[in-house]
């Protein structure tokens, strides 16, 4: 609000113009409760269920993003979802709001990881020469890599500890790759990385 003195219109002041406010900014925050898991959750708070019919989390698929679960009617402003999809890999999440006249409201994107426990995969594959080659984990034991070429010949080794690990590919020429992956108390896995 301004006020008007003697016929000037003076500074704002510090109130909030309450028409301004509502339906733009339902959501405070949408964020995986862990990045890497064998089961995907999402923590949701919002400032308001004020004439809010549904909520409903949404996974991009093949054909766009899709409904994975809904809660309606939305009662509480913190609430969670849960997916658990059918192939281990990278997804992409977000949360759909709609109100009492249909009108819909997005979240931001998130990422999530769905692995099993001690399984690792890698991402992008095929990856660019000189790019880094992301190696999930499902495990937060040290993890032994090795790289081998497709005749077998040793290429390069490392330890990493975390989830999400960066591999670099420099130096490393185009063609098929074997990466051999060691983790605490599991079998080791081979994984095919295709470099182009």
């Amino acid at each position: 609000m301004a006020p008007l003195l003697q016929g000037k219109l003076a500074e704002p002041g510090g109130t909030i113009d309450y028409v301004t406010q509502g339906t733009a900014c339902y959501f405070r925050s949408f964020l995986p409760r862990q990045l890497v898991d064998n089961s995907i959750q999402f923590n949701v708070e919002l400032g308001s269920v004020y004439r809010l019919r549904s909520a409903t989390l949404e996974r991009l698929g093949a054909a766009g993003y899709e409904a994975v679960q809904t809660i309606a009617p939305l009662t509480k402003t913190k609430f969670a979802f849960t997916d658990l999809p059918q192939a281990a890999g990278r997804y992409l999440y977000r949360v759909r709001l709609e109100n009492l006249a249909g009108q819909p409201f997005y979240s931001q994107v998130e990422e999530a990881y769905y692995i099993q426990s001690g399984a690792a995969q890698v991402f992008p594959n095929p990856v660019l020469a000189g790019e880094a080659l992301r190696l999930i984990a499902g495990t937060s034991s040290p993890v032994s890599i090795r790289l081998y070429d497709m005749l077998g010949k040793f290429q390069r080794e490392t330890t990493v500890n975390g989830l999400i690990n960066q591999l670099d590919t420099s130096g490393l020429k185009p063609g098929l790759y074997l990466l051999r992956v060691t983790m605490d108390s599991h079998a080791e896995q081979t994984i095919r990385v295709v470099i182009q």
